[in-house]
C-alpha cells in the first residue's frame, strides 16, 4: 500500500510502533486551538537542525531550510 495514494483531504498518516495508521480529521474543527483561518499563507523555517538516534552517529547535522507559502499542522503527544 502506498500511503500517499491513500491520503485524501483531511487525512493524516501516523507511524505508531512500526505501523502506519490513517486518521481522518476535520479541517474545519471548531475545537482547533490556535488554528489559522483557511487561506492563510506562512512559511516554515528550520535553522541549524541536528538529529541522531545515538550520540555517536549523527543522522542530520546543521540543516537549515525555508519552505515559503505553506500551511502545516504540528501534533505532539
Amino acid at each position: 500500500m502506498q500511503v500517499g495514494e491513500e491520503l485524501g483531504a483531511g487525512a493524516a498518516a501516523v507511524r505508531v510502533g512500526g505501523v502506519v495508521e490513517l486518521l481522518e480529521t476535520d479541517a474545519q474543527s471548531p475545537e482547533a486551538v490556535g488554528s489559522v483561518p483557511a487561506g492563510g499563507r506562512g512559511h516554515l523555517v528550520f535553522e541549524n537542525v541536528s538529529f541522531s538516534y545515538s550520540t555517536d552517529k549523527p543522522l542530520i547535522s546543521d540543516l537549515s531550510l525555508v519552505a515559503k507559502g505553506l500551511r502545516f499542522n504540528a501534533v505532539a503527544p
